[in-house]
C-alpha cells in the first residue's frame, strides 16, 4: 500500500496559530463553522511514519495524503495527517456528504463512520508534534470492477468530487494512485461427481472417485496460475490438461504457499476434488481445465509466493507418478493479472 504524496497546503498563512491552555494550538483552515460542533480525540490511530513522504523542508505543515484498502469488507480511505504542533484544531473530517461515486456507473457508496468518532463535527486532536496521525473513513465495499471514482466530502484532503480529485484505480499495475483492494471469490464450474470413491486403495484404480464436467479454459501452458486474495481465503487456479479420455490426479493436503518472509499459508481444501486420494477426471483428449486450491487468506501486501506440493505416497498403477515439486519466484500482481484466463468458461467445439 502506498500513499499519495503531493497533497500540500502552499501557505501555512491558511492556518491559525493560537495558544490553547499555553500549548501550541493551530487551527485547520476553511472549516470555520458556527453551527457545527467539535470533539476531542482521545484516542487516535497513528501511521507508520516510515511509509509515508517526508514534509519538504519549506512548509511548516502538510496532509500526508491518503489511501484506499479493502479491510473486513469494507473500504477504507486513510487519511494521513502530520501534527504540525502539539494540538491542531477544525478539522472537518467526515459527514452525511462524505461519499465515493463511481465514475462508470454512477452509483454512490455512502460513508458509514469514522475514526476517531468525530463524525459531522470538529475534531481536536492533541499528539506529539511530527507524529502521522491515521484518520479513517469507512465506506461500503467497492465491487472488483470499479475503475474510476470521484471523493466528495473529505475537504481537508480536497476531496471534493470532480474539480477535487479523479481518481484511477488499477489493481493490476504499481502506481502512486493505486489501489491494492480484496478480490471477490471465484465464481468456477465445480466438476461432478460420477462415481463415488468405494473402499479406496491407491493401488487399486477402480476404488477411486470419478468427476467429469469440469471448469473448461482454453489452452495456455500447463503451469499457468491464477491467484484471487479474498479476506476469508486464497483461491489458487492451476491448469491441467487432459491427454487421455481419463486421467488420474492427486493433491497432497501438506500442499501449502509461502510468501517472502517465510511465513506459510496452509491448504484448505480443493474447489469439487478429494484431497489425499487419488481420482479419475473424466474428459476428452486435449481438454484444459481449471482446478482451485483454497488456502489460508494471504495479506495484499505479500509480493511473492512460493508453491509447495509434497510428494503422495507411491502407488502400483500402471503409470504411476505423484511426485512432488516447489515453484518459486511466484509474482503475486501477475498472478491476479491471470485472472481473466480462468474465468471464461470454454466450451468445448468439436470438428469431424
Amino acid at each position: 500500500m502506498q500513499p499519495l504524496a503531493g497533497l500540500k497546503i502552499k501557505d501555512q498563512s491558511y492556518l491559525d496559530r493560537y495558544s490553547l491552555d499555553g500549548e501550541r494550538t493551530l487551527k485547520w483552515f476553511n472549516t470555520e463553522n458556527a453551527h457545527k460542533t467539535h470533539c476531542w480525540a482521545e484516542t487516535v490511530p497513528f501511521a507508520d511514519d516510515d511509509k509515508l513522504p517526508p514534509i519538504p523542508e519549506d512548509k511548516e505543515f502538510v496532509p500526508q495524503g491518503f489511501e484506499l484498502t479493502q479491510e473486513h469488507n469494507e473500504t477504507v480511505l486513510h487519511c494521513y495527517l502530520r501534527m504540525p504542533s502539539e494540538v491542531l484544531t477544525n478539522i472537518w473530517l467526515a459527514s452525511d456528504a462524505s461519499v465515493i461515486v463511481d465514475k462508470e456507473t454512477g452509483v454512490r457508496y455512502m460513508a458509514r463512520r469514522c475514526v476517531p468518532d468525530c463524525w459531522d463535527m470538529h475534531l481536536w486532536v492533541k499528539a506529539p508534534v511530527g507524529s502521522v496521525l491515521d484518520l479513517q473513513v469507512y465506506f461500503p465495499p467497492l465491487p472488483s470492477t470499479t475503475r474510476e471514482i470521484y471523493i466528495y466530502g473529505v475537504p481537508a484532503w480536497f476531496l471534493s468530487g470532480y474539480n477535487g480529485m479523479d481518481i484511477k484505480l488499477n489493481n493490476r499495475t504499481k502506481s502512486k494512485q493505486a489501489v491494492i483492494t480484496y478480490d471477490e471469490a471465484p465464481n468456477l464450474r465445480v466438476p461432478t461427481l460420477i462415481r463415488e470413491e468405494h473402499d479406496y486403495d491407491r493401488d487399486l484404480s477402480n476404488t477411486w472417485a470419478a468427476y467429469t464436467d469440469v471448469h473448461l479454459i482454453k489452452p495456455i501452458p500447463e503451469n499457468t496460475m491464477a491467484i484471487w486474495l479474498t479476506y476469508e481465503a486464497a483461491y489458487l487456479a492451476q491448469v491441467r490438461e487432459m491427454n487421455w479420455y481419463g486421467e488420474y490426479f492427486g493433491i497432497p493436503s501438506g500442499t501449502m504457499l509461502v510468501d517472502e518472509s517465510g511465513k506459510q499459508y496452509k491448504l484448505k481444501e480443493v474447489q469439487g476434488f478429494p484431497v489425499d486420494h487419488i481420482f479419475w477426471v473424466e474428459g476428452f483428449p486435449g481438454d484444459f481445465y481449471a482446478r482451485v486450491l483454497v488456502f489460508e487468506p494471504i495479506p495484499l501486501s505479500v509480493t511473492t509466493l512460493t508453491l509447495i506440493d509434497p510428494p503422495g505416497k507411491p502407488f502400483k498403477v500402471w503409470g504411476a507418478n505423484w511426485s512432488g515439486h516447489t515453484i518459486s519466484g511466484l509474482n503475486v500482481e501477475e498472478l491476479r493479472a491471470n485472472q481473466s484466463l480462468f474465468t471464461t468458461y470454454h466450451e468445448r467445439v468439436t470438428v469431424k
